[in-house]
């Protein structure tokens, strides 16, 4: 898509995502459509299916029964989990039970989201696709994915399309300081321990984008950080998941699009 087709859908739509590009720093920034007003959603205080472990694939095929569809109740994306992370951190002493429970769970294995990232297998070009394979599926963000591999420091070693990424990742156009900000709050842990991995174009054996292109991303501590991971295998990372409550108005789903993962 380019950013002529992306401004006339946007128009059209008004549910869009754009890059833009700000002169005056000669550095991509994300902006996020505007919306009147703010949607309050709420993520379950206990892992799905009493901590089960399923893969990103498993968890989509999961959520997308009919009788979880009819309740309202859908697999967290990463857009779903940054804004409820704000929330908690906007309003601690609401969210303690939620808190600690996401905490225990980084601890013990990954929060898989059910974000879904298309790398090229041999350039930076990629696409990003939220609440992939429901019908709450958004619109693919098109932008170039740098190599962070096998993971870069967000604080101190993240600039330009990294930040970019990140924000089109959170769906958000926080800027970095206010990113790891939410981060560093929910993961309790210092600025310099956030971690941002992508998988390698070269060099990487069968890490590398053109051996396995789809891929997941999830949370979780590893060796004393806090990671985001975008380059899970989809159909072999095992992790847990957790219900995004929808609001009302956004809750007639008695359908889904792409019910089989692709």
């Amino acid at each position: 898509m380019t950013l002529r087709e992306a401004k006339k859908l946007l128009k059209e739509k008004s549910m869009e995502y754009l890059l833009r590009r700000d002169d005056s720093i000669n550095q991509q920034c994300f902006e996020k459509p505007r919306k009147k007003g703010r949607t309050i959603l709420t993520l379950d205080d206990i892992a799905a299916k009493n901590g089960a472990l399923k893969t990103q694939n498993g968890w989509i095929r999961y959520w997308n029964r009919k009788k979880r569809v009819s309740e309202g109740r859908w697999f967290s994306s990463m857009a779903d989990i940054y804004q409820v992370f704000k929330q908690i951190v906007e309003a601690p002493e609401k969210h303690e039970s939620l808190l600690a429970s996401v905490r225990r769970n980084f601890c013990k294995v990954s929060l898989l989201s059910s974000t879904r990232i298309k790398y090229n297998p041999n350039d930076e070009n990629a696409q990003i696709i939220h609440n992939y394979g429901s019908k709450m599926q958004k619109e693919p963000i098109e932008l170039e994915i740098p190599v962070l591999y096998p993971g870069k420091r967000i604080a101190t070693e993240l600039n330009g399309k990294g930040i970019a990424f990140l924000q089109a990742l959170l769906y958000t156009d926080d800027s970095k300081k206010e990113i790891v900000g939410v981060l560093s709050r929910i993961g309790d842990v210092p600025h310099e321990k956030l971690i941002l991995c992508t998988p390698p174009l070269d060099n990487g054996g069968d890490s590398m984008r053109s051996k396995l292109s789809k891929r997941g991303v999830s949370l979780s501590y590893f060796a004393g950080d806090f990671h985001v991971f975008a380059d899970g295998n989809p159909g072999r990372i095992l992790g847990r998941s957790r219900a995004v409550i929808l609001p009302a108005e956004n809750n007639n789903l008695s359908e889904c699009i792409g019910g089989k993962p692709r």
